[in-house]
């Protein structure tokens, strides 16, 4: 796999986060 691919998910799982931090 290639870095990009494990960059990628980490900017998904930020999205997710910031929501419910939000949300808090």
């Amino acid at each position: 796999m290639s870095e990009g691919f494990f960059e990628a998910i980490e900017e998904l799982e930020r999205m997710t986060r910031e929501p419910s931090d939000i949300l808090e």
